[in-house]
């Protein structure tokens, strides 16, 4: 799906700033000296234009969003369980072209800057990038499995450690180039099978971020106050048939257990059954 998070990303650009309408100027192939060549000779509308490069220079595994969750899939009174998908971490480097020569009435490093701000802006406007929000209204590309179109791909827009490598990496795109600023974007991507992708647009509830079991906002709150009624209601309904017997009951303070309110809207703290002591006592 590294493909169609492209595909995603060259449309929030090209649908959202001006001066970067056309596909053509919004590339992934290195920026090497074939690249250079390729911004001299662009042109949309008949016109000179600028241009985007987008380069995938790195990928890691986002191991502090690993989890042994599971996702529960009902289908045909069936219950399918399959672990929560791995995340990818798409590092990319973003830097902006512009075909015109320096001369002394005309700076074209101020457009590359210009350009540069505008795309930060936009990507740190939709954050998270869901494609199905991007492409809205109309529908995203049949090719995109459902649980990518709905997926919610949080970014990391010019992370304060910046990108390490960037002398090394300009140093491999021409010896007589010199580096250019760049905007070091991160995409965290779902790794995820057919099976899920596939699952996930059957139940209705494409997006692999969102946990089953989970609840709606406040809903935690809520049912910590259910949990407590239960409790109370179940203590005095014992009491009520031991009564009912001709016994008295003395009960220990409950024993609960303390669940956040993040446990509780994951699913995680499920009621647990009160244990009461009584020690039964005949009338005198």
């Amino acid at each position: 799906m590294i493909d169609q998070l492209d595909i995603v990303l060259r449309k929030l650009i090209t649908s959202t700033i001006a001066g970067f309408a056309s596909d053509d100027q919004i590339r992934f192939q290195p920026p090497d000296d074939d690249w250079r060549t390729y911004v001299k000779t662009l042109a949309v509308g008949g016109q000179p234009a600028n241009a985007l490069n987008l380069y995938l220079v790195d990928l890691r595994e986002n191991r502090k969003l690993r989890s042994n969750e599971k996702l529960r899939t009902a289908q045909n009174g069936d219950v399918t369980e399959t672990v929560v998908p791995r995340r990818l971490d798409c590092h990319y480097l973003i830097s902006a072209w512009s075909p015109a020569d320096v001369t002394p009435a005309l700076e074209p490093t101020l457009d590359e800057h210009a350009a540069l701000y505008l795309v930060a802006a936009e990507l740190a406007r939709h954050d998270p990038i869901v494609p199905a929000a991007i492409y809205a209204p109309g529908p995203v590309p049949a090719t995109f499995p459902p649980a990518f179109a709905e997926a919610e791909m949080p970014i990391a827009v010019v992370p304060p450690e910046g990108f390490i490598k960037l002398a090394e990496f300009w140093g491999t795109m021409g010896e007589k180039h010199r580096w250019r600023p760049v905007i070091y974007l991160i995409v965290t991507l779902p790794i995820l099978t057919p099976g899920q992708a596939r699952r996930a647009g059957e139940r209705g509830n494409p997006n692999p971020d969102r946990r089953h079991g989970a609840r709606r906002p406040g809903a935690a709150a809520a049912g910590g106050a259910r949990l407590g009624r239960a409790a109370d209601d179940g203590g005095r309904a014992i009491a009520a048939r031991q009564h009912r017997c001709g016994r008295s009951l003395h009960l220990h303070p409950r024993r609960t257990r303390t669940v956040s309110a993040a446990r509780l809207a994951r699913g995680i703290g499920r009621r647990q059954p009160q244990r009461h002591r009584a020690v039964a006592q005949r009338r005198v």
